[in-house]
């Protein structure tokens, strides 16, 4: 049996990275606010390409917009302090591999307590006596995916459509509209997938890309 998971990364991991304007537009934070964050320490994007400005210099990952969307909250709902999402930052990526649903946060007035993800208890609750508001990062979670796939969508106008772009995918030929490589289905082709599998693979493609990958094939060597 073909093992067709050794050929290509899966292609959940392909869609979820984002520029600093897909990111200002889902997270509502503006793209004056996320420079002022990174400069300030209060978040960074998981990579920063600092030897070249341009739209794509930083690159946030979808974990990265989920924080984000959750600090945002904080900030601009409760008007909490930036150094308390500092601590909420560090908190996170001190805990990045425990699952979202065991991770929240509470509100006392202005300032947060964190609900160990190992012991469950709170910590930290100063002052204490005040109505609490929990933000459940799973909530978050399911909001930032829902709402990211549609931004990545693709129009119709996409399908069967090949580009590249030195900035996507370290300038591999791609099915416009995704970050998946024609020569990863080209791939599974040459390996005697169907094009049913194939899309089964990759959602976000179309009968229309496989065809498209095919003819660019007989126009181009595209796998060594």
């Amino acid at each position: 049996m073909n093992d067709h998971k050794s050929i290509t990364a899966h292609p959940k991991n392909l869609l979820m990275a984002f520029t600093a304007e897909q990111v200002a537009r889902l997270s509502g934070i503006s793209r004056g606010r996320l420079r002022y964050w990174e400069q300030t320490g209060t978040f960074q994007p998981t990579y920063v390409e600092t030897h070249e400005d341009g739209p794509y210099r930083r690159i946030y990952s979808f974990q990265d917009l989920v924080n984000l969307r959750a600090m945002a909250k904080l900030r601009l709902d409760f008007d909490v302090e930036l150094q308390e999402l500092r601590n909420v930052t560090a908190y996170l990526k001190d805990h990045q591999n425990i699952p979202w649903s065991r991770l929240a946060v509470r509100v006392y007035g202005k300032h947060l307590v964190f609900r160990d993800p190992e012991t469950g208890q709170w910590m930290s609750a100063n002052p204490m006596g005040q109505l609490t508001f929990e933000l459940e990062f799973e909530d978050v979670r399911n909001e930032s995916e829902r709402d990211a796939r549609r931004l990545m969508e693709r129009p119709a106008a996409h399908y069967g459509q090949i580009i590249r772009n030195r900035n996507v995918m370290s300038n591999q030929w791609v099915f416009e509209g995704t970050r998946i490589p024609v020569n990863a289905v080209l791939a599974y082709l040459h390996k005697g997938y169907d094009p049913d599998h194939i899309l089964a693979e990759y959602p976000s493609l179309v009968s229309e890309d496989i065809d498209a990958a095919m003819v660019f094939e007989e126009q181009h060597t595209v796998i060594a």
